[in-house]
């Protein structure tokens, strides 16, 4: 299982993502002579807050947009996202493709800069530097979301509290109702937007 995660499209693309601007940011930290900043710990807390309310967006308004959504048909998450629902554990259907590992790296990386950038401003700290330090949270999160979204839907009981929590709430989305449940690394956005229903899933197969 793990060499055929590995193989696929979309964690290499997030894994070479998260290497990349890790680099720039060391290189970028050497050069102003501050590897870590006041500003660096701001942009980590407001990512960490952010990212139930923007998962719960994204399933909501692009994985779960209507067929006749013009974002969807141009992204291809509409379809795919259906396909995911009609074989939950399927590889090909449960992680991102290359087309949406790319459109979701950039779209995290602008939207790192709606946050990354005014804390920069307002202390004074590089605005690159601090720009790519909310871009490798956001994709530091999208990571989280593939791998937390692979474990709820392989044979495989998390040993963590949390772990089991989130993975069984992300069954009761497929095996109960489409429009509950939405977060998948958190359930922010679902106490947010008032989708965080307690219910009763059917039981997968694997387990039965």
């Amino acid at each position: 299982m793990a060499a055929e995660v590995v193989s696929r499209t979309s964690p290499r693309f997030i894994a070479a993502g998260i290497a990349t601007a890790l680099v720039a940011r060391v290189w970028l930290g050497i050069g102003t002579g501050a590897l870590i900043s006041a500003a660096d710990g701001v942009v980590v807390l407001i990512g960490v807050v952010m990212i139930g309310p923007v998962e719960w967006l994204v399933h909501r308004h692009l994985f779960h947009a209507s067929e006749t959504s013009r974002r969807a048909r141009w992204l291809g998450t509409g379809r795919r996202h259906r396909r995911h629902h009609d074989q939950p554990d399927d590889l090909e259907w449960l992680l991102l493709d290359r087309r949406g590992a790319i459109v979701l790296l950039i779209a995290t990386a602008g939207l790192a800069a709606l946050w990354g950038l005014p804390v920069a401003a307002a202390l004074g700290e590089d605005l690159w530097a601090t720009w790519l330090s909310a871009v490798v949270v956001a994709w530091l999160a999208l990571a989280h979301y593939e791998w937390t979204h692979l474990l709820a839907h392989v044979a495989y009981r998390p040993q963590s509290n949390r772990y089991r929590t989130l993975t069984r709430r992300h069954r009761y989305h497929h095996y109960r109702d489409e429009g509950r449940w939405l977060g998948v690394t958190s359930n922010l956005g679902d106490h947010l937007f008032a989708t965080a229903v307690p219910t009763t899933p059917r039981t997968p197969d694997h387990e039965r």
